[in-house]
């Protein structure tokens, strides 16, 4: 279920899974299962200050859409634009909401923003294209991903109603490259992923219009780095596999990684998120006493 909460693509192909899974809230050593919308499944993928938590729940027929839970009630459906299903992936301390919707038009979907019960159409870098909301600011800044005019996946900021393209690390040609955004904070600082000349993929920061390469947890040739979330000081968190097929758990804090590690039986992990006071959330994976296979567990670091 790990993959399954990654990405609204991964969710999606986690619907024929003979097992339901259902989204959560832990809070002082405790469990609360958040329920669906009348489906079998759910997951959660962000929370706010106010414990407000967003992500995606199945209704009845078991198709997706975008659901928010606020503490002591049940799911509210934030419906599509249009189309059959949607995804939350970002809330901020307003509430507003982002994420994407399948749109009126067959195979299309777009990034939306969700506020005060009405979803807007983020729209798209080019036409024909697809865009992914993936995180939202309190100051309203909006990042994801689009498809460029040229056919590449590219990161993109929304600010003022306007779309952006970030476009990727340079050195080089762009062509047969992407990026991709999945943070922002509130000074507007920008983190997520570019594919680099010579190949590999990097962690990329984004700020005041430039965008600049941190590389990789391991530094070496190949190796890929992927950030998920940056706090309020600029610390930012995510993971990176350096080729030896073992992703590990990472924070970035002044210029330098740190390798966040495992459960004690463990080999994997990943970091999704960071708070302000430096809590790491995400995943490792763990060999129960006795067991043959590594499960996934849910993971948090206390990092200084």
């Amino acid at each position: 279920t790990a993959r399954c909460l990654r990405t609204s693509t991964d969710r999606a192909s986690c619907t024929a899974k003979t097992r339901p899974f259902h989204a959560f809230r832990w809070q002082a050593g405790q469990f609360t299962d958040l329920g669906t919308l009348g489906g079998r499944s759910s997951s959660a993928t962000a929370i706010n200050g106010n414990g407000w938590v967003v992500g995606s729940a199945m209704i009845p027929g078991n198709v997706s859409h975008a659901a928010l839970w606020r503490p002591g009630s049940a799911a509210t459906d934030l419906g599509t634009l249009g189309g059959g299903a949607s995804f939350a992936e970002g809330i901020n301390s307003q509430g507003q909401v982002v994420g994407r919707s399948d749109t009126r038009t067959a195979g299309e979907f777009h990034a939306m923003l969700w506020q005060n019960g009405s979803l807007t159409d983020l729209g798209i870098l080019a036409p024909y294209g697809w865009s992914v909301a993936q995180a939202i600011n309190d100051n309203g800044l909006i990042v994801g991903q689009s498809a460029s005019a040229t056919g590449e996946i590219h990161a993109v900021i929304w600010q003022n109603g306007k779309i952006k393209d970030l476009g990727v690390l340079p050195g080089g040609s762009t062509v047969n490259r992407s990026s991709v955004a999945y943070g922002v904070n509130n000074a507007g600082q920008v983190v997520g992923s570019s594919d680099v000349v010579g190949g590999g993929r990097h962690v990329f920061l984004w700020q005041a219009g430039v965008m600049k390469d941190l590389g990789t947890l391991s530094g070496s040739s190949g190796a890929t780095a992927d950030a998920f979330a940056i706090n309020t000081v600029g610390q930012i968190v995510g993971s990176s596999n350096s080729g030896n097929g073992l992703t590990r758990a990472f924070i970035w804090s002044s210029g330098q990684y740190t390798d966040l590690g495992t459960f004690p039986t463990g080999n994997v992990a990943a970091a999704s998120a960071i708070n302000s006071t430096g809590w790491v959330a995400g995943t490792s994976n763990l060999k129960p006493s006795g067991g043959a296979y590594h499960v996934t567990h849910g993971a948090l670091w206390k990092t200084k």
